[in-house]
């Protein structure tokens, strides 16, 4: 997107798990076609699309670029025929392969597979910010503890170790609340993406480590030490050719060559804040110059025209005629499967495809509002989201579970309503929050039928809490389709009665024997 172009995610995965593998073949096709796509990346793993379908695919002169990052697990983790497979994967599938390992390259030549491009993963800078701010923290680790009875992780040790020096060091991720011995209070749960730049903007060292993917795990240049650089940290890095190609250590980041070093290392590095502070400018800068999307993908497609695979016009963003409810029908399912899953960035880029050609589809804009809930967007905009979901018109009933919505007694049944009703619900809710209680009695139509006994405990919270006018609005609306509720009529009444209005009580209690 950096660089111009128009990106449409597909996750394999979550699309085979919906659709199954003969569909999710299907429906690939049928998105290079409907959405006029001119170039497919594709990143591991490499077996997930079928080799008839990359031949139909390369047919139509749309051709598929493999990037490798996992090339240094599978050159340090096996041999022989092994080693020939994994590497030979995308050779099959792919017009163009680049990796970031230069010993799978040199295998791949070896095997005399097709030329392997020797790449740096790019990265998006526009995420990772840099940022003047105090240090809080010596040492951090973002990422799991990676724990497996049947082949122990580096990570844990390698941090006991620094710990044990008397090295402050906090980590982040799954399972660290699992290792024995760490120092009380610096494991911390799994950080959401701007808590994990918060954490490398306060740290002076961030710590890199390999993880348990074999038993001689090697270091390798990923996307966190890219990500770490872009922020303006220092990476805590076990020195590889791989990563020194790249990054230049003392410049770009903090070196070690092994566990027997790194606690003389550490304490090295935090003797020096000032030149810590400068390497991490460095590596902001080097970032920046060498290894964003825009120069990696200049680079992409030189070697593309090298090949014969020039681009064309860029024509995406336009839908083929017939397959726009196909292609719309399947990323609404997969919208809610990668919603449910908790893909929360997958998801919403699904209901957001769903309306760029559908931009009143009620159950995408549904799910739009239960994403944008979920991240704490402002209540106005929740609104406007809501409001778009509630559409017009009658629409089939489905089953669901709305015990956060209230947040009052008896809300942990299912409920018959349908979509309308659950916009309404929304609607009624965050409009009382924001205060505006005559708009929130408004709503109250829109979903009484099904949540009639809840709705009467929000009449009576507002009347507790003295919002009288709203109060007797809701009792209103709530008696308009509940007339035998006899115990509402005569709250009702005692509410006229609080506002002097003797007429309307008299009408009450005429309605309650």
């Amino acid at each position: 997107q950096a660089a111009g172009h128009t990106l449409f995610g597909f996750d394999p995965l979550t699309v085979t798990e919906v659709f199954g593998w003969s569909g999710a073949q299907r429906l690939l096709q049928q998105v290079v076609v409907g959405r006029h796509i001119d170039r497919i990346l594709c990143f591991p793993p490499y077996d997930m699309i079928d080799p008839v379908t990359a031949m139909a695919i390369r047919a139509l002169g749309v051709p598929i670029v493999g990037l490798r990052y996992d090339d240094g697990i599978f050159v340090a983790g096996h041999q022989g025929p092994r080693l020939a497979h994994l590497l030979s994967e995308s050779a099959g599938t792919c017009d163009l392969v680049g990796t970031t390992c230069a010993a799978a390259q040199t295998e791949a030549a070896r095997l005399g597979l097709p030329e392997m491009a020797l790449w740096p993963l790019p990265i998006s800078t526009a995420p990772f910010p840099t940022a003047d701010v105090p240090k809080r923290f010596d040492v951090t680790f973002i990422g799991p503890a990676m724990l497996n009875p049947e082949r122990p992780s580096p990570r844990p040790g390698l941090v006991l170790r620094l710990q044990a020096a008397g090295i402050d060091v906090h980590v982040w991720g799954s399972q660290w609340s699992e290792v024995v011995g760490l120092r009380s209070g610096s494991a911390g749960p799994r950080l959401s993406h701007a808590e994990m730049v918060r954490v490398i903007h306060e740290s002076h060292l961030v710590l890199t480590m390999a993880g348990n993917y074999h038993d001689n795990p090697q270091p390798m240049l990923k996307l966190r030490n890219l990500e770490v650089a872009a922020c303006g940290g220092v990476a805590l890095q076990e020195r590889h050719p791989d990563i020194d190609r790249r990054l230049i250590p003392d410049v770009d980041y903090w070196p070690y060559t092994s566990q027997d070093d790194i606690v003389a290392q550490v304490r090295l590095g935090l003797d020096q804040p000032d030149r810590l502070r400068a390497i991490g400018r460095q590596a902001a800068a080097t970032v920046r110059v060498a290894y964003t999307w825009s120069r990696g993908w200049a680079g992409i497609e030189a070697a593309l025209t090298a090949r014969g695979l020039a681009a064309t016009v860029d024509k995406t963003g336009s839908t083929e005629p017939g397959t726009q409810a196909a292609l719309a029908l399947s990323a609404l399912a997969l919208g809610h499967a990668s919603e449910a899953k908790g893909y929360d960035a997958a998801a919403r880029s699904y209901f957001q495809e769903v309306l760029a050609d559908a931009p009143e589809d009620r159950s995408a804009w549904a799910g739009v509002a239960r994403l944008d809930e979920r991240c704490g967007a402002p209540r106005e905009r929740l609104i406007v989201d809501w409001q778009h979901a509630r559409g017009d018109g009658a629409t089939r009933s489905y089953n669901q579970e709305y015990s956060p919505v209230l947040g009052l007694p008896g809300l942990g049944r299912r409920f018959y309503t349908d979509p309308v009703a659950d916009a309404s619900l929304w609607l009624f809710r965050l409009k009382g929050e924001l205060g505006d209680l005559t708009g929130a009695v408004a709503e109250a139509p829109g979903f009484m039928p099904h949540f009639d006994t809840i709705l009467l405990g929000q009449a009576r919270l507002w009347r507790d809490k003295g919002h009288t006018v709203a109060a007797i609005g809701l009792y209103e609306a709530i008696l308009a389709v509940r007339p035998d509720w006899h115990d509402a009529w005569r709250e009702l009444a005692a509410l006229h009665d609080r506002q002097g209005d003797t007429r309307g009580a008299l009408n009450c209690r005429r309605q309650a024997p």
